[in-house]
């Protein structure tokens, strides 16, 4: 047997008025009796969420990034004292990061991360097992081409070097009702995620897949691709959240008519 829990202590909008929200993401993820966090929102409200929803971040060891940008790696100043394993995909993600609008001044959109965590940090670019039923993705494959990184993001504050974000990547996780799939933001392609997914896990369906996966600027052929390929790996149930978009949620409202709630204070359990 299998339980996994997942709390969402973090995400764009709240389930309860007395928990926070932020654009972001934070995911206490509890498989077998173990435990990690998957990215930190960004700010501090991490730590005052998990209080309410009684979730001790002293007791986390392991904290997953899904890829370094601010809205996901903004929290990790709380663990400067207890120092947790940091997993990321490559190192990428804690290069400086820019999103370039024309006519705007650039932002700054990466992560600062304190330099008491700098040598906890372990680069996973191959699918590993990170707690027993839970495996991180590492770098996900470019499949489709009709996929791209989702936004004006560059590595210069001038525009000139496209960000290809390589560090994106998500959680497969093993559950008794069939595997979950919980992305950060989806940069690499929410579609690339679960094709490559499916590849590490040697499966063909999906209990669900959760998260963010940014198509706020998909185009109207991109949407029905998406979906196709949502039907193609018969994915059961989906939980869009975070930086997905009206126009996703929209394209996939017309296959699912029932969405699993991530907002902030959510506990799902498989």
């Amino acid at each position: 047997m299998n339980s996994v829990r997942l709390s969402f202590i973090i995400e764009n909008n709240s389930s309860r008025k007395e928990i926070g929200h932020e654009h972001g993401l934070a995911v206490l993820v509890e498989s077998r009796n173990q435990q990690l966090l998957f990215d930190t929102g960004q700010s501090g409200m991490v730590a005052a969420n998990a209080a309410l929803m009684n979730i001790d971040l002293a007791r986390i060891d392991t904290v997953v990034l899904s890829h370094g940008h601010y809205d996901h790696g903004g929290g990790m100043f709380l663990f400067s004292q207890s120092r947790p394993r940091i997993i990321i995909a490559d190192k990428m993600a804690l290069r400086p990061r820019f999103a370039v609008h024309p006519g705007k001044t650039a932002g700054e959109i990466g992560i600062n991360m304190p330099k008491e965590l700098k040598n906890k940090i372990d680069i996973q670019a191959e699918p590993v097992e990170i707690i027993p039923g839970v495996i991180f993705l590492g770098v996900i494959p470019r499949y489709y081409d009709f996929e791209n990184t989702g936004g004006p993001f560059y590595l210069d504050p001038s525009g000139r070097e496209a960000d290809p974000l390589t560090d994106d990547s998500a959680l497969l996780i093993a559950t008794d009702s069939g595997p979950i799939l919980l992305a950060g933001c989806a940069h690499s392609g929410i579609c690339n995620i679960i094709r490559y997914a499916a590849d590490v896990g040697g499966i063909n369906m999906f209990r669900a897949v959760l998260g963010g996966m940014h198509l706020l600027n998909a185009n109207r052929i991109r949407l029905e691709k998406t979906v196709k390929i949502f039907q193609d790996f018969a994915v059961s149930e989906v939980g869009p959240c975070h930086c997905t978009g009206e126009a996703g949620r929209t394209a996939l409202a017309a296959v699912y008519q029932k969405f699993l709630s991530c907002s902030a204070g959510t506990i799902l359990e498989f």
